[in-house]
């Protein structure tokens, strides 16, 4: 289910708390795009994409956590690849990175952000010099 509604009257910054609650109570995708409604008022056209059985209960928590008042919604099917989470064994410590493989075998290797961070300010490396390491050594497994 995709659920979008058009915000003119919230501070942004409550944003930040939003998407967290929002992911933990199951939507699988969540952003904001700048708009300008009526009057020309600049405002924020959020959209969240759940699992339809849970559209009921991500719309509440849209409302309770929003200053929205409404919620358009449509039902849309979607293509996924397979995937896979792997602790990829780096010099610097452990990824998680994300495997992905899509037709005709081709493989997308993706470090999760947060290990990354984690490592790169423990070892005072740049953050790209860690992603990097971590898509060596998942490619040399795969």
């Amino acid at each position: 289910t995709v659920m979008e509604t058009n915000i003119d009257d919230m501070n942004p910054q409550n944003f930040e708390y939003f998407f967290e609650n929002i992911f933990k109570e199951g939507a699988l995708d969540a952003y904001t795009e700048n708009i300008y409604m009526k009057k020309s008022r600049p405002a924020f056209k959020l959209t969240v994409i759940a699992p339809h059985s849970k559209s009921e209960h991500i719309a509440s928590v849209i409302f309770r956590e929003t200053t929205s008042i409404g919620i358009r919604y449509s039902q849309m099917k979607r293509f996924v690849l397979d995937r896979k989470t792997v602790k990829a064994k780096t010099r610097f410590g452990y990824i998680d990175v994300k495997v992905s493989t899509g037709p005709g075998g081709i493989k997308t290797v993706s470090p999760e952000y947060a290990s990354c961070v984690g490592l790169a300010k423990k070892h005072g490396l740049p953050l790209e010099k860690v992603r990097q390491a971590a898509r060596s050594a998942v490619k040399e497994e795969i």
